[in-house]
């Protein structure tokens, strides 16, 4: 019996699987990027996504999903969700505009790196995402 991953060649059995080799060659040092669209945001407290290795339990934290499973997360101590046409929560509302600058002006705000690249975020947006240097889903900034 072949081991599958030994073999030169695309086996024509399984589409798209070439060997480990080969897919390391083709690959290079370029990290995987693909685009996807937003289909879910929510803010709630960051102990709800980080348990306990939140290090600030009970901080209003923004959440946006994609529909590869990448996400991302940031502050939203100055902001709130309001309902689209559709029903859901899907638009980001500033509730507090010199907090939200201050927010958003810092270099290491992940939303901030978020509009510069793409715009305000909203479902249906789409972004690029990879994987980071932990093994997770995130979108690119």
């Amino acid at each position: 019996m072949k081991n599958a991953v030994s073999e030169k060649t695309e086996d024509p059995n399984m589409t798209g699987a070439v060997s480990l080799e080969q897919y390391l060659e083709k690959r290079g040092s370029e990290p995987l990027i693909e685009p996807s669209r937003i289909f879910h945001i929510e803010i709630g407290q960051s102990e709800k996504w980080f348990g306990d290795n939140s290090r600030y339990p009970e901080k209003p934290t923004l959440k946006i999903e994609t529909e590869n499973g990448a996400t991302l997360y940031s502050s939203a101590g100055a902001m709130s969700l309001c309902e689209g046409p559709g029903g859901g929560y899907d638009k980001i509302v500033v509730t507090d505009p010199m907090s939200f600058e201050q927010n958003i002006r810092n270099p290491f705000s992940h939303l901030g790196k978020f509009i510069k690249k793409y715009g305000p975020p909203s479902v249906g947006l789409e972004v690029q995402t990879g994987i980071d240097e932990n093994g997770f889903k995130k979108i690119i900034l």
